[in-house]
């Protein structure tokens, strides 16, 4: 689980090549060996952590996203040797028995902190604690954190998934282990709203997880359903509210904690303490303030760029952010860019103007790709995604098409799918959800 940054990824054995100091103060020398079992980059504190397992004990590393020297992204070949997959044990056999998470006392922590404990007993394939129908289920603000909870009884649990995706070994599973977590962290994530994911846009090709945008339901931390039945129904009505409420208001109408965050709530939840930090903002506070929550990869983009959007120079805002040198501008332009309807032509016209200005210089990182690929992707993506048809964008597109072939083949599909988008041609996404 977690993200991959250059060949390490989950469940990995590793062997230092060059020695390094995090954040933290932790010394890691040539040589040393251990198997990474999470890797995750938070965009909005900027930091880059690797959670992994050495001589015998589990261990935290941090780095500076922005540093240039030192393990980070494009330099991981540098520090680490891949040694091969190694996958955590297999489930325990046998069906085990629902458990309720186990409160235990708060107790300082340093930042960033480690994952909280597992009570150690398996819930099987079941994510929430208790016996009801599984299909009551639904994540608690997020798929990828691990916080579940069941809309019939009301019990939330919070898990550590486990498991194997079967790649090396041709044996897939999944199990959940409860986390012990303090009450009062437990208390303040229950009331988050519960939310269904309805679908995903445009998956065209074979994209970064960042670039894939998601609509979701929001579903109040109260409610309760007798029947399964009667919650189909209930997010029928909110998919209906979904295409005439902008997201961020619709999170607010379902109900969002008013007390801050537990100071030292655990790394392994902080896209709700982002989320929540972003429901604090107002549209008068400064503006790279705003544009750091609005980036792709924050979880609460979509509450900062509705404040953005209701400044009077929300037009040259984001075409300001979409010709910045700064990835994170970038990233928040986009956002921006999509959210702005109906598509001002000036959007338009600066997509092209920029994909077209893109040197073709080869990645000193990566064989057969030009450096800016992530930038050439993002903003052929944007065109895809805006249903941008006009001829001349067809036209700049088929100049890009003879011209990116001799440099950087992995990008023809993007650019000939977006095509035959433009065109009106396109084949379905690649996943669409019901």
């Amino acid at each position: 689980m977690g993200c991959t940054i250059d060949h390490l990824e989950s469940d990995q054995r590793v062997r230092v090549l060059a020695s390094f100091q995090d954040l933290s103060g932790h010394e890691v020398q040539a040589g040393d060996t251990g198997v990474i079992r999470r890797l995750d980059a938070d965009f909005i504190r900027e930091q880059i952590s690797i959670e992994w397992e050495r001589k015998g004990r589990p261990e935290r590393l941090t780095f500076a996203l922005r540093s240039r020297t030192g393990p980070g992204n494009g330099r991981m070949r540098q520090y680490f040797e891949d040694l091969g997959p190694e996958p955590l044990p297999g489930p325990p056999k046998g069906d085990a028995p629902a458990v309720t998470p186990k409160a235990v006392p708060p107790s300082p922590r340093t930042s960033p902190s480690p994952p909280p404990p597992t009570s150690g007993k398996s819930l099987g394939e079941r994510t929430v604690a208790c016996a009801c129908d599984p299909a009551f289920f639904r994540p608690v603000m997020s798929e990828s954190v691990g916080v579940n909870a069941c809309m019939h009884c009301g019990t939330v649990t919070a898990t550590q998934a486990v498991g194997d995706d079967g790649r090396h070994t041709g044996d897939a599973w999944t199990a959940y282990l409860p986390l012990e977590i303090p009450r009062d962290h437990h208390s303040w994530l229950a009331r988050w709203p519960r939310i269904r994911v309805i679908r995903r846009h445009d998956i065209l090709w074979p994209m970064a997880a960042e670039l894939v945008r998601e609509e979701v339901i929001y579903l109040p931390a109260k409610q309760r359903f007798r029947t399964v039945e009667d919650l189909t129904r209930f997010e029928a009505d909110r998919e209906a509210d979904a295409a005439r409420t902008p997201r961020g208001r619709r999170l607010r109408d379902a109900g969002t904690p008013s007390a801050a965050p537990p100071k030292d709530l655990a790394t392994l939840f902080g896209e709700f303490r982002i989320l929540w930090e972003s429901l604090q903002l107002q549209a008068s506070q400064p503006l790279p303030e705003l544009m750091r929550y609005a980036q792709r990869r924050s979880p609460g983009r979509f509450v900062a760029s509705e404040l953005i959007l209701e400044r009077r120079d929300r037009l040259p805002i984001v075409l300001d952010a979409l010709r910045s040198p700064d990835p994170e501008w970038q990233s928040a332009g986009h956002v921006l860019a999509l959210a702005l309807q109906p598509t001002p032509p000036e959007v338009i016209s600066t997509a092209l103007e920029l994909l077209e200005g893109i040197p073709m210089a080869p990645s000193v990182d990566v064989p057969g790709r030009i450096a800016a690929f992530g930038r050439f992707e993002s903003l052929v993506l944007l065109l895809a995604e805006l249903r941008a048809r006009d001829p001349e964008v067809i036209a700049v597109l088929q100049r890009l098409l003879r011209k990116i072939v001799r440099h950087d083949t992995h990008l023809v599909d993007p650019l000939r799918t977006t095509l035959r988008v433009l065109r009106g041609e396109a084949a379905p996404p690649m996943s669409f959800l019901p």
